[in-house]
């Protein structure tokens, strides 16, 4: 019999935040395993255009696609990954140029997919500026946001444990 643990995570609400938000969910998966985080969005209102990099541990993850697409003029070509441990996103709203894009709070507006190729452990997915600069632009204003709320996110990759024929009862998150 195999027994998998799980746990339960309680976070604070420091809410009332009016600022513009990118949320990386956090996920877990086992080595060998397709695993896919969500980027969900708050505040996002009336976006013209935003551009940004991600930062993964190519050790542990290997890019593997862009799911979900969830915002208007996103395309699986908006991403770049110009190199392992990073990926650009380079989005500009086409359809509005006078307004720009609204979704509704706690929006997925896409997945970023892997593959779980490292041992056991936590690894951050992080937003960066480099190579792509953080930039998110208000189409009212034609200005740049700030202040900006990214949230990175994380990938776990448990111990492979017991063999494929036994009895197993995982309790998630």
């Amino acid at each position: 019999v195999n027994l998998v643990g799980g746990e339960v995570e309680i976070e604070a609400i420091t809410g009332g935040t009016d600022d513009f938000t990118l949320d990386i969910s956090e996920e877990t998966t086992m080595s060998g395993e397709n695993v896919c985080v969500d980027v969900t969005a708050s505040n996002f209102d009336n976006i013209l255009a935003m551009q940004f990099s991600m930062e993964y541990d190519e050790t542990a993850l290997t890019f593997d696609a862009i799911e979900g697409i969830n915002l208007a003029d996103l395309t699986a070509a908006s991403f770049g990954n110009p190199t392992p441990g990073v990926l650009t996103l380079s989005w500009f709203s086409n359809s509005d140029l006078t307004n720009g894009a609204t979704v509704p709070d706690g929006t997925t507006i896409f997945q970023i997919c892997f593959d779980a190729i490292g041992n056991e452990g936590v690894y951050p997915i992080e937003f960066s500026d480099s190579p792509t600069s953080i930039e998110i632009i208000d189409a009212i204003s034609t200005t740049a946001i700030d202040p900006v709320n990214l949230v990175e996110g994380e990938v776990e990759i448990e111990a492979v444990t017991g063999g494929t024929d036994d009895f197993t009862l995982d309790i998630s998150e």
